[in-house]
């Protein structure tokens, strides 16, 4: 039985997640009070966790507990590992905490570095390095109350979609109040909560089916309203910071996810880019270690700046010093991601990689026992060039003679210069194991790409790896790639619809019958 297919990653929504950390990065560095509204960061990342959050649990066909535990398991083993490290360091300077920096340590609060429902605690020395946790609960808190939220966005997606804003509304005016921990998270969640359900109305297409004459408004509205909030409601020290204001954050946030998940323009160009490509990709597979651990790099920068005298001048609060601090905080993490990324690796299920970078997956190739076995079935080899299509269409019933009886049992692409060619069995068998080797090695790779055009199945020529896909209105157009039919085992394409034995061709030029065969489509 083959496993489920894979969702398709969606490269502008990699683009931004990538981003989003670098942004984080550079707030924490510079503190410009501006940059959260060039890009607010936070927003758009619990966004897209919202709209992967949707499709895993459509995935799930109700086992929604699988889906949390599955959750659970990637993001807290490396919540743990940096407990590990920093709790210990933490001790060893000396644990202590004021009214304003940091929390005392103790049996009641030690248990949510195991499972940060509310953040974790942490000592005055220690506090920029845990400051960022809350990011961890908040999404921990949308993961566990997805499946219910998604239910209910379902039936009143508008209600439901504005319930955050007008709870962040009434906190902020008085009737609402929120305090202590429980505040904190409460705070957090219906600060983020309608970028987090505008994930889902990306999932479910929703989105995608507003007209641009209602949500560019909108969302332009909204980011107006926030920043008007922010420079009415200044905070004293941060000024307009939208960071430090929930209900300027909540408005500016979600009229920004409406317009980039919105516009979601075709970034498929980044693919030929390798640097570009891998940056992103990199970005993405460790995305949890970079914003871990951003802030304890950014600490590190200094010390490191101080080690050599070209450095160690430069280590100063203008502009200048924040920018060597910001490049040597990436190296700092560069290391991190060496060090600790793989523990990302282990958490979702995949092999552990030191070196995170996507690596080229080689083409597969036809053994080399294929062209002996067609020149035995005595199939002629001919030649096609790759800009003509090749076509079989099933419908058609005039084609000549048949040559040979064969049954549809797997469908795959190569990128032989000839066909067609019968491959045996034992060659099947070598090419499906070797694809599903391939599959294992290379879960975070892109699926195949496919669209349905015209009634017919057009399989883009750029992916090489097996593809199992329906047959469409009985004709498969194969736009400048290779069909090869194979007998035998192996992982069987979608039920085709059952009906009688119908002839087939293979035809590269509307004036030349390369090849009959008979198909018999049944499944």
């Amino acid at each position: 039985m083959s496993a489920a297919p894979r969702p398709v990653r969606d490269p502008w929504f990699d683009t931004l997640r990538a981003a989003a950390l670098v942004r984080v990065v550079v707030y924490h560095v510079f503190g410009w009070v501006w940059l959260p509204a060039v890009f607010p960061s936070m927003g758009i990342k619990f966004a897209l966790a919202g709209t992967l959050m949707a499709a895993s649990l459509d995935r799930a066909s109700g086992h929604h507990y699988r889906v949390l535990a599955k959750r659970l398991r990637r993001l807290l083993p490396p919540l743990w590992v940096m407990g590990l490290l920093l709790v210990p360091a933490m001790l060893w300077h000396g644990w202590t905490a004021t009214e304003t920096v940091g929390t005392r340590l103790g049996w009641g609060n030690g248990w949510l570095w195991v499972l940060p429902l509310a953040d974790p605690p942490g000592s005055a020395w220690g506090d920029d390095f845990v400051v960022p946790l809350w990011y961890l609960r908040t999404y921990l808190w949308f993961v566990m109350l997805s499946p219910a939220f998604l239910w209910l966005f379902r039936h009143w997606p508008r209600r439901i979609l504005a319930l955050p804003l007008v709870v962040t509304a009434s906190s902020v005016i008085g009737l609402l109040p929120l305090h202590g921990v429980s505040g904190d998270v409460v705070e957090s969640l219906t600060t983020f909560g309608a970028c987090w359900l505008l994930g889902f109305a990306v999932h479910d297409g929703r989105l995608g089916a507003w007209s641009w004459r209602r949500v560019a408004p909108a969302g332009a509205g909204l980011m107006a309203a926030g920043l008007a909030w922010a420079f009415t409601h200044q905070v004293p020290g941060s000024g307009w910071d939208l960071d430090e204001i929930p209900m300027a954050q909540a408005l500016y946030s979600v009229g920004a996810v409406l317009l980039l998940m919105r516009f979601r323009p075709d970034f498929s160009w980044i693919d030929r880019h390798r640097l570009l490509n891998g940056l992103v990709a990199v970005a993405n597979r460790r995305a949890v270690t970079i914003y871990l651990y951003n802030n304890v790099a950014i600490a590190l920068a200094s010390p490191l700046a101080d080690l050599w005298s070209v450095t160690s001048g430069l280590d100063r609060p203008d502009l200048a010093g924040r920018t060597q601090q910001f490049v040597l905080a990436w190296f700092v993490l560069a290391g991190t991601i060496a060090v600790l990324g793989w523990v990302e690796d282990v958490a979702a299920g995949r092999p552990a990689r030191i070196n995170p970078w996507p690596r080229r997956k080689a083409p597969v190739g036809r053994p080399a026992a294929a062209q002996p076995a067609a020149a035995q079935a005595g199939l002629p080899s001919t030649a096609v060039p790759p800009t003509k299509p090749l076509v079989i269409d099933l419908r058609d019933v005039e084609a000549r003679e048949p040559v040979g009886r064969l049954r549809f049992d797997h469908a795959f692409l190569s990128p032989p210069p000839t066909l067609p060619t019968l491959l045996p069995r034992e060659a099947v068998a070598e090419r499906a194991e070797r694809a599903e080797r391939a599959e294992r090695a290379e879960r975070a790779e892109r699926a195949e790409h496919v669209e349905d055009v015209g009634g017919d199945l057009v399989v883009d020529e750029r992916r090489d790896d097996l593809h199992r896909a329906p047959l469409i209105g009985d004709s498969l157009s194969v736009g400048s790639a290779w069909l090869g039919v194979g007998l035998g085992e192996g992982p069987r394409p979608a039920p085709l619809n059952r009906r009688r034995p119908r002839r087939a061709f293979v035809d590269a030029d509307p004036d030349t019958l390369v090849t009959a065969l008979h198909v018999g489509i049944d499944d």
